[in-house]
């Protein structure tokens, strides 16, 4: 939730993955609404993150924005934007837009794990310095340091009662 270069052009917004659902918010018309709102297109939601970012989704393989594997192609923003204070609450419509540019954190204690049931816990983060590295050497990088984050007022946890069943392996990259 936060822009590298204070980006004002609504066209820098994402389109709808796949043509998108009946009244999502994509492309110009989400950038007009994020700009209202934010005063910027976050890079969460660019067609096309700035470099100074990197990001595990969209998916690698699939670099249409708002794409990743076993992702939704949308998310609601209403309870985010309550949470933040941009409309009133309680939200009374979904407010759906394309699922933004994001990464994962999973706990080194958790890396090398069997199938477990995990709970997803979206966290907003609001300032490009807590963004993770792409080697994990800065930014928020433990469910600590989420924590730490949100309690210095820096990122945002927005409640999902949303779980996955997966397991986590340490792999290495050989550069291929």
């Amino acid at each position: 939730m936060f822009s590298v270069d204070n980006d004002q052009n609504p066209n820098d917004a994402m389109p709808c993955p796949n043509g998108g659902r009946p009244g999502e918010l994509c492309g110009p018309l989400l950038g007009k609404t994020l700009i209202s709102l934010f005063g910027f297109v976050p890079e969460a939601w660019k067609a096309k993150v700035n470099p100074a970012i990197t990001t595990q989704c969209p998916d690698p393989n699939n670099k249409v924005p708002g794409t990743c594997t076993m992702h939704a192609s949308s998310v609601d923003l209403s309870k985010t934007l309550v949470a933040l204070g941009k409309i009133p609450g309680p939200p009374t419509m979904p407010i759906f837009v394309p699922t933004p540019n994001h990464s994962h954190v999973v706990d080194n204690s958790r890396v090398n794990t069997g199938p477990i049931w995990w709970e997803v816990r979206p966290v907003l983060i609001l300032f490009q310095s807590d963004w993770p590295a792409a080697d994990g050497s800065s930014g928020i990088t433990s469910s600590k340091a989420m924590d730490d984050a949100e309690a210095a007022g820096r990122a945002i946890e927005v409640g999902s009662n949303f779980f996955l069943f997966f397991s986590s392996q340490e792999s290495t990259h050989t550069g291929h």
